[in-house]
């Protein structure tokens, strides 16, 4: 390291002078730097002379101040290897390389024991239900259980058929002669409505309260009836009615008949 760092001192030294001057040194040590001259033209480059033997390293003296950089020289030899210095401290890691190609397999190891048995894992979900297994022998039957209760009482069972019809018995005898009835009379009046279709009729007295009958008519293609309102031994009147000849959503199919509408009665007393 020592010899390199004086071979690089020359090197500066003989920079700052003149070419022609720097091949003429020949001293083996190294004066004083001069102050530094004003660098010259440039001359043409000559031919390399033989390269002489190294001479005795001197002194180092002092480093002048770095002259402008001459002509690059031609290498010298090589010099002998310098004692290994200190580690100089690590330096940064560097960016990570890549990576290298696969080494071969080593050999396969020995089996190790086995290991504990690890914790029991949480238990599985439900499977599907099996398919039904083939039904087994009969058992043994057991002994009767005690009697039950008596059952509710059935439903009544349906009705039978009528049975064939008997023979005809004997004619029973003749029964007693009745009393005589009461003649009744049965008579028919007709009479014309009047205002509203009430039709008042008149007939010889009962002696009883009579069945007064409305008898049903026609009056062209319309139906004529009526209903009894009121009646007395002698009288009775009727609110004559007739068929609608247009039938009405709103309405029933008869209305109050109109004036001069006959009517006829049956009264039975």
């Amino acid at each position: 390291m020592t010899a390199a760092r004086a071979i690089l001192a020359a090197a500066c030294v003989a920079a700052a002078l003149s070419a022609a001057d720097a091949r003429t040194i020949s001293a083996p040590g190294v004066g004083p730097a001069g102050p530094q001259g004003d660098a010259g033209p440039k001359g043409d480059k000559g031919d390399a002379g033989a390269a002489g033997s190294q001479g005795p390293m001197g002194p180092s003296g002092a480093t002048g101040p770095a002259g402008p950089a001459g002509a690059k020289g031609d290498p010298g030899q090589q010099g002998p290897i310098g004692a290994t210095g200190a580690t100089g401290p690590q330096g940064l890691t560097g960016a990570k390389g890549d990576a290298g190609a696969q080494g071969v397999p080593g050999p396969t190891g020995a089996v190790g024991a086995t290991g504990a048995a690890g914790p029991a894992g949480p238990m599985g979900a439900t499977g599907a239900t099996g398919a039904a297994g083939a039904q087994g022998p009969a058992g043994v039957q057991g002994p009767a259980g005690p009697t039950g209760p008596a059952g509710a009482a059935g439903v009544a069972g349906a009705t039978g058929a009528a049975g064939p019809q008997g023979a005809t018995g004997p004619a029973g005898p003749t029964g007693a002669t009745g009393t005589a009835g009461t003649p009744r009379r049965v008579e028919r009046y007709t009479a014309t409505t009047g205002t509203g279709g009430v039709a008042s009729f008149t007939f010889p007295a009962c002696s009883a309260a009579p069945d007064v009958q409305v008898i049903p008519g026609w009056l062209g293609e319309q139906y004529v009836g009526g209903g009894v309102t009121a009646q007395t031994l002698s009288t009775a009147t009727v609110q004559g009615m007739i068929s609608r000849g247009s039938l009405l959503l709103s309405a029933g199919p008869f209305q109050a008949a109109g004036s001069g509408v006959s009517i006829t009665i049956r009264v039975i007393c």
